[in-house]
């Protein structure tokens, strides 16, 4: 039987499953794409630390995918320390490594030249391509980026008091008066007063609808799957169009999300005319208010894309690193007596939480996420770039489309940058007056050659004097006002960080593990 006389019509997908001549025409064609690649540089001039697709398998090890911290702590010790590059396979493409001599050199690159936007697209954004989800959004031009530098940053002081609205009505749902202790999934909660807190900056009243809350939780989680699930396959050149038809499910939340923001855009853009001082104060007024010459930019649908894209980009390290810190604070209960008092003491000498002078004072605590960061960056390599063109690097030549990145976990550790750097010292970076170890008040959102967990460089996360304030915010409130704790019986002296896993060099927390909460009954 001949291939074309199968009746698809009919339904007869068995047939054409089972054809000998399918199964070899599309194992000829998976060859010849793997084979041919994907047009992905290579650098045979570099060492490889990790191990490829089939020999994990093969001995029954971890796969690759799921090692990557291990290759990061081992190519750090055996080549960045001495200067040299090394390749690691990441999102199924080859990335060069870059020893800490270069972080200089790549500090002033542009974007035209070395592209932070560029590398997060091709390498599949939250382990999926980007342009699968939605389209050329993030690299076509910088507005998405000017929604954070022009609009969130320079309007901190008027979102913050909208912050901690948002999260009073949050904490009041979610958490409330808990007489004795109850049970909580760490993750889930953390989840929760993040993404519902942020939605309220981020798009205003939707942050009250129900359908949009639940698809954008959805979409976080499916986008994320779905990516996993493939990104490891050597498709080499059918790479993007397998993830395009994989990625189904999250590319019809994000429409839906977009399309659910689209009447509220338009109304805002016929608005244009009235005053600041009448308009609402969110990420989608940011959007709409922007200059952009291009028409098909100023499209009611790009407006409210943009916007569902920076909100499912910058929730998760928020999300991750409330959720390490509540652990750290069980783990070392010694210092949330001194975490209190400073919280405590500001909120009487200055005002609320809502009040930038309050949270500004507040350096135990910027101290306390600094270190938190530095011991448990969102991934293991950080300072991503794609060139756009061939470029050279002082000694050092890559050919267009190179992927570089940074060893940001050998960094952040390394004794070499820090004193007793393995012990975590949540004071580290207040001041001498507060730990031995420190060399001076280092606030947390400050970007350095020793500390890479924001990035590093012109192209270093530009919202993260937002995430500062949201974190302080959401966990000030939570160890000012509640009790946490273990939820099992397990000794003091066992306890330790919930493992969760590292998967394509991305630390994820472990969804599955609880904790206890509940209401301080020593509340000043």
């Amino acid at each position: 039987m001949s291939i074309t006389s199968v009746s698809l019509t009919q339904g007869n997908w068995k047939d054409v499953a089972t054809n000998p001549k399918v199964i070899v025409v599309l194992l000829v064609v998976l060859l010849l794409c793997f084979f041919l690649g994907d047009s992905n540089p290579r650098y045979p001039q570099f060492p490889h630390v990790g191990a490829g697709l089939l020999s994990p398998w093969l001995r029954w090890e971890t796969p690759a995918r799921w090692r990557l911290n291990e290759y990061e702590e081992a190519g750090y010790k055996k080549y960045s320390k001495k200067g040299l590059p090394f390749v690691v396979n990441m999102y199924g493409v080859d990335a060069v490594v870059l020893p800490p001599k270069y972080l200089g050199v790549v500090r002033n690159y542009s974007a035209e030249k070395l592209s932070l936007a560029l590398a997060l697209h091709d390498a599949k954004y939250q382990n999926l391509n980007m342009s699968a989800i939605v389209g050329d959004i993030a690299v076509a031009n910088d507005l998405e980026i000017d929604l954070v530098t022009k609009g969130i940053n320079p309007n901190l002081e008027r979102l913050v008091p909208l912050v901690l609205s948002e999260a009073d009505t949050q904490f009041k749902y979610n958490l409330g008066h808990i007489p004795v202790w109850k049970t909580f999934s760490a993750f889930d909660l953390c989840e929760t007063l993040v993404v519902k807190t942020s939605n309220r900056i981020m798009v205003g009243n939707h942050c009250q609808d129900p359908v949009y809350d639940k698809t954008l939780v959805k979409l976080m989680k499916t986008a994320f799957l779905c990516g996993v699930l493939w990104n490891f396959l050597p498709l080499g050149r059918l790479r993007r169009h397998w993830y395009w038809a994989a990625s189904f499910r999250p590319r019809k939340d994000f429409r839906l999300l977009g399309n659910l923001l689209v009447p509220t855009v338009q109304h805002r853009i016929s608005d244009t005319g009235k005053p600041l001082v009448q308009k609402p104060v969110d990420v989608l007024q940011f959007a709409t208010d922007q200059p952009i010459a291009n028409l098909e930019e100023r499209d009611a649908y790009r407006h409210a894309s943009r916007v569902v894209q920076l909100t499912f980009a910058g929730t998760g390290t928020i999300i991750t690193l409330l959720y390490r810190m509540m652990y750290l604070v069980i783990l070392y209960p010694e210092h949330l007596a001194v975490l209190r008092e400073e919280i405590n003491e500001s909120l009487q000498s200055r005002g609320g939480f809502h009040q930038k002078q309050m949270l500004d004072s507040l350096h135990l605590l910027d101290s306390f996420i600094r270190e938190s960061m530095r011991h448990y960056p969102a991934a293991c390599f950080f300072g991503q770039r794609t060139a756009r063109d061939g470029i050279t690097l002082h000694d050092l030549k890559l050919p267009t489309r190179s992927r570089i990145v940074f060893p940001a976990v050998g960094i952040n550790m390394d004794p070499e940058n820090y004193e007793d750097a393995s012990i975590f010292d949540p004071f580290r970076f207040a001041g001498p007056e507060h730990s031995r170890r420190s060399k001076g008040r280092v606030g947390s959102s400050v970007i350095d050659e020793k500390f890479l967990s924001w990035g590093f460089g012109n192209q270093a996360c530009p919202g993260r004097f937002y995430a500062v304030r949201v974190i302080k915010i959401i966990f000030g409130r939570l160890i000012y006002q509640y009790d946490l704790d273990w939820n099992d019986g397990t000794t003091q002296m066992k306890r330790h960080m919930p493992k969760g896993v590292c998967i394509e060099g991305t630390f994820l927390p472990d969804i599955k593990s609880q904790i206890r909460i509940r209401s301080r009954t020593d509340l000043p």
